[in-house]
């Protein structure tokens, strides 16, 4: 389990309370060279959703339209219910899991969708959406989006921004 080497007292990445403990928009380095990031969820966010974080620190399931905004990439490796505080990765050299299409081949360029329907999961079709420059699968997404294949996270950005 990761924690927090920063000094950063009470700490824990896997808390999702409905009151702020820290203030949003505050990062921690993770024991395992993660770094973090605690935010304020604007809507129901599933584990391993990739999300944007806007300049308030409220996160959002990530698709093309509000990463098209510019905002930071996240990752949540924890549910969120709709108003809750917590923590999500957003820089991570592997260690990671995050939502990604099936069949998705192991350092392939990933998009987010246009799809609302699938917010939060990155894929592998220019057609359908954002090109997330920064993040990368390990390996190939297998049979089911639900394997969440571990992915690397550094330097994330938006295509054009």
């Amino acid at each position: 389990m990761t924690y927090a080497i920063d000094g950063s007292l009470g700490i824990d990445y896997t808390l999702t309370p409905t009151t702020a403990d820290f203030t949003v928009g505050q990062t921690s380095r993770g024991s395992d060279g993660t770094i973090w990031m605690y935010v304020h969820a604007n809507g129901a966010i599933s584990q391993y959703d990739f999300v944007t974080i806007d300049q308030d620190g409220e996160a959002v399931p990530l698709v093309s339209g509000n990463a098209a905004s510019g905002y930071r990439i996240g990752c949540a490796q924890v549910a969120f219910a709709d108003n809750d505080y917590g923590w999500v990765v957003i820089t991570a050299l592997g260690g990671i899991n995050g939502k990604i299409i099936t069949g998705a081949t192991a350092g392939t360029k990933l998009f987010a969708t246009s799809l609302t329907t699938i917010a939060g999961q990155l894929h592998n079709l220019s057609t359908l959406g954002t090109y997330i420059r920064g993040v990368a699968n390990v390996v190939t997404s297998a049979t089911s989006v639900s394997t969440n294949p571990e992915c690397i996270m550094a330097f994330t950005n938006i295509d054009g921004h």
